[in-house]
């Protein structure tokens, strides 16, 4: 059986290679990730971003990943959907820079580097179709900061890698909202899923 590498396109494979060499040059400066998973980034990072890809609808045209970081899920999603026009919205400063400098090297057109806080975004962008976070919140809060957005689009589609907390999350955030989900077990972590939540609403 291909590993995820084999089985990508060589051009989008070498794309992610860029963003990996990227990476560690710029973790040597600015701390964007934990330097213990330097080590197995390949795995800890690009493959935990690219097990969202068969989650996200194909007919998707614009995705806003929140509190992009160092990329992780928005950018990696970025370069294997070109056809996504991706909004990374990083209110830091230094992280926004390195965001910049992969779309750049990396040729990846269809990435807008937000360097704002989220409020901000809200009033100048579409609602997007799909919405994407990796560690930035808890549904309840992402679900709350987004309202003024999915309120506009009802088909808004959330994509959120979670951990071992996700069932103690969505308890909280259905006492203020109500909304279908579905779990997909993480390919990489035992105790981590992909939760998939559609038609949100307030109750």
């Amino acid at each position: 059986m291909l590993s995820v590498r084999e089985a990508m396109q060589p051009e989008i494979r070498e794309k992610l290679d860029q963003y990996h060499a990227i990476l560690k040059r710029w973790q040597k400066t600015i701390n964007l990730v934990s330097p213990k998973t330097m080590d197995d980034a390949w795995s800890r990072h690009f493959e935990d971003s690219l097990q969202l890809l068969p989650h996200i609808p194909e007919d998707t045209q614009t995705l806003w990943d929140l509190g992009s970081g160092a990329g992780f899920p928005g950018l990696v999603i970025a370069i294997s959907r070109p056809d996504i026009s991706v909004n990374l919205i990083e209110s830091d400063t230094r992280k926004s820079a390195f965001l910049s400098n992969v779309s750049r090297e990396t040729l990846s057109g269809n990435v807008h580097v937000r360097n704002d806080r989220l409020e901000q975004i809200l009033n100048d962008l579409p609602p997007p179709d799909v919405m994407t976070a990796r560690a930035f919140s808890s549904l309840l809060k992402i679900f709350t900061m987004t309202q003024a957005v999915w309120e506009l689009n009802e088909n808004i589609v959330f994509v959120l890698p979670k951990g071992r907390n996700v069932s103690v999350e969505i308890d909280e955030a259905e006492t203020k909202f109500q909304f279908d989900f579905d779990e997909k077990p993480s390919t990489i972590d035992d105790e981590s899923c992909i939760l998939i939540v559609s038609n949100l609403r307030v109750l």
